[in-house]
C-alpha cells in the first residue's frame, strides 16, 4: 500500500521528469524563442527538468509544467533565427473594388520599417460576408517580439489609407446611408479653409470669386503620422496645403531632413505644374490635415486668368532658388529670370497655354 501511496505522489513529478527529458532530447526550442504553448505566447527565459519559463508581451513570468508542455502543440516563431510571417485580416466595403483594396494594403505594409523587403508582404482577397469582403495582408519580420507593434501600426496606417480613398470600413450592423453630395471638408470648418488659401501666396493674383470657387474644390486629406504624403521621384499631379499638424520634407539617399513645415505652408507645386518628379519626400510628423488641389483645378485657373502662368513662374522661381540657397548655404540673393524662364516654358507645355 506504501508502494501505491508513493508511485501516486510522485506520479505528477516523474511526469514532468519524463517530459522535461523529451523537451531536452528533441529540443523544440531554446531560452530566447519565441514560441506559444496553448494560450501563452512569449520568449522563453528558462528550460528545467520540471517546468518551463516564458516571458510575455505584458513582461509576466508564466511557469508551465513540462508535462503540459508536452501535451500541447508548440508554435516556434525564431527557430534558426529566419524572418516570420505575421498576418492581419480586415473587413471592407462590398463596393470598394478589391484590387484597390489590395494596392493599398501593400502600400501601407511597405511603408513601416520594421517590415521585411524580402520575402514581400502579400496581400489576398480572403472571402465574401453579407455586409463586407474579408481581406489579409502578411508581412514577415526579422523579430517576432516586432509582431504587436507590427499589427498596430498596420492597423492604424490603414485607417487613415482607407479613409483618403473614400473606402468604408463597414460595421457589423446593418445601416442604411441616405447619399447626399459627398462632404469634402468634413474635417474643417469652410471658414478655415478659406483663410488658410489666402494665405498661400501663389493664389494672391486671384480674386474673392475665384478663391470662393477654389474653396469648393479643395478635397480634404488626413494623414497619419509617420505616413508618407509625397514620394521624391514620383510623379505629381497634386498641390497640398498643411491645414493642421506637422510634416517633415526630405531629400537625398539619406533622406536628411531639409525643413519642417506647419499651417499655411503647402507642398508639392512644382511637380503639379510643371511636370517634373518629386524632387523631395514628405512625411507627416504628427496626425496632419491637408487641403489637395489638383491639375484639372489649375488648368480652368490659367484659362479664366491668362496673366496667371507668368506670375506664378516667378513666385515658383524664387521660392526654388531660396530653398536652393538654403541646402547650399550660400549667401546672396540669386538671379530669378533665367529660372522663371525656363519655369514658364515648362508650364506652357504641360498645360498647352500659348504665349501672353
Amino acid at each position: 500500500m506504501l508502494t501505491v501511496v508513493i508511485g501516486l505522489a510522485l506520479q505528477e513529478t516523474l511526469g514532468n521528469l519524463f517530459a522535461g527529458l523529451s523537451l531536452q532530447l528533441d529540443r523544440p526550442f531554446e531560452v530566447g524563442d519565441f514560441i506559444r504553448i496553448g494560450e501563452h505566447t512569449g520568449r522563453v527565459v528558462h528550460i528545467g527538468w520540471r517546468s518551463i519559463r516564458i516571458a510575455n508581451f505584458r513582461r509576466e513570468v508564466i511557469t508551465l509544467p513540462n508535462s503540459m508542455v508536452g501535451k500541447e502543440h508548440v508554435k516556434n516563431f525564431t527557430q534558426h533565427r529566419e524572418p516570420v510571417g505575421i498576418e492581419v485580416q480586415l473587413g471592407v466595403s462590398l463596393d470598394a473594388p478589391p484590387n484597390q483594396v489590395k494596392q493599398a494594403l501593400l502600400d501601407v505594409a511597405r511603408e513601416i520599417p520594421q517590415v521585411l523587403v524580402q520575402p514581400p508582404p502579400l496581400a489576398r482577397t480572403v472571402s465574401f460576408t453579407d455586409s463586407n469582403v474579408q481581406y489579409m495582408v502578411r508581412v514577415f519580420l526579422n523579430d517576432f517580439a516586432l509582431s504587436d507593434t507590427v499589427k498596430e501600426e498596420l492597423h492604424t496606417r490603414l485607417w487613415y489609407r482607407l479613409r483618403r480613398e473614400g473606402i468604408e470600413l463597414p460595421h457589423a450592423q446593418r445601416t442604411v446611408h441616405v447619399r447626399r453630395e459627398p462632404t469634402k471638408r468634413r474635417d474643417l470648418a469652410d471658414t478655415t479653409v478659406r483663410d488658410l488659401l489666402r494665405q498661400v501666396d501663389l493664389f494672391t493674383p486671384l480674386g474673392p470669386e475665384e478663391l470662393e470657387r477654389l474653396h469648393r474644390e479643395v478635397v480634404v486629406r488626413r494623414f497619419g503620422r509617420g505616413e508618407r504624403i509625397i514620394q521624391e521621384g514620383d510623379e505629381g499631379g497634386t498641390f497640398y496645403v498643411v491645414a493642421s499638424g506637422e510634416v517633415s520634407v526630405r531629400a537625398g539617399t539619406l533622406q536628411s531632413e531639409i525643413t519642417r513645415l506647419g499651417p499655411g505652408h503647402y507642398i508639392g507645386e512644382m511637380s503639379l505644374l510643371t511636370g517634373e518628379r518629386r524632387a523631395a519626400t514628405v512625411v507627416a510628423l504628427q496626425d496632419s490635415i491637408l487641403l489637395e488641389l489638383d491639375r484639372p483645378t489649375f488648368a480652368r485657373l490659367f484659362s479664366d486668368y491668362p496673366g496667371l502662368a507668368r506670375q506664378l513662374s516667378a513666385q515658383l522661381a524664387q521660392r526654388r532658388n531660396q530653398l536652393r540657397a538654403v541646402a547650399l548655404s550660400s549667401g546672396g540673393g540669386p538671379d530669378h529670370t533665367p529660372e522663371a524662364s525656363r519655369i514658364l516654358g515648362r508650364l506652357r507645355q504641360l498645360f498647352g497655354l500659348t504665349q501672353d
